[in-house]
């Protein structure tokens, strides 16, 4: 008990940081800027490896490349985010349409979370939702708290919301099928 409460404290303690620093006022210290940034990746970081350990090295190989691919589209700055956004749909044209609609953006968030907790539940094969969605919760309201720290992004709670339906839709897709494999299996 005691443990968690300090670990909540001291998490309650980085976001009081974090939205500190991502006042106007503060936009000169970048090197605090940054370790704080560093502690929130290693913070997530943590619970992906947490989320990952049973997990044959193979398939953690792949979480982990998921995992980085999603901080990167969630931090980049956006003038470096332009040139990668017109690579991916380079490779992907049938998505060029999506992306440069108004709605092309929610679906990068809803899309991303959607495909890590699929992988996640694809990766596991114990695992279950509902332990797993408040990390996986706390990791989407964090990645869009991070982006104050990022110079030229700014958090929006609209994306908090697709982020969090991405988790929960493929959280009930994904309970969905096990139990379809159970009932198939049972008879």
């Amino acid at each position: 008990m005691r443990r968690t409460v300090i670990a909540v404290l001291a998490l309650l303690g980085l976001v009081g940081i974090t939205l500190w620093l991502g006042h106007a006022a503060f936009t000169g210290i970048e090197w605090l800027r940054g370790l704080v940034l560093a502690a929130w990746i290693g913070l997530l970081g943590a619970v992906v490896w947490w989320l990952s350990r049973p997990v044959p090295p193979g398939r953690r190989r792949v979480v982990w490349v998921l995992f980085i691919g999603l901080l990167l589209a969630m931090l980049i700055p956006p003038d470096w985010l332009r040139p990668i956004q017109d690579w991916v749909t380079g490779w992907l044209g049938f998505v060029s349409a999506v992306a440069s609609g108004s709605s092309g953006p929610a679906l990068v968030h809803f899309g991303l979370f959607a495909a890590f907790t699929m992988l996640l539940f694809w990766a596991r094969a114990d695992f279950q939702p509902m332990p797993f969605l408040l990390p996986l919760a706390g990791f989407a309201v964090a990645t869009e708290l991070m982006q104050f720290l990022v110079e030229g992004r700014q958090p929006d709670p609209f994306d908090v919301v697709l982020n969090l339906a991405g988790i929960g839709t493929a959280a009930l897709v994904a309970w969905g099928a096990s139990r379809m494999r159970l009932r198939l299996a049972g008879g």
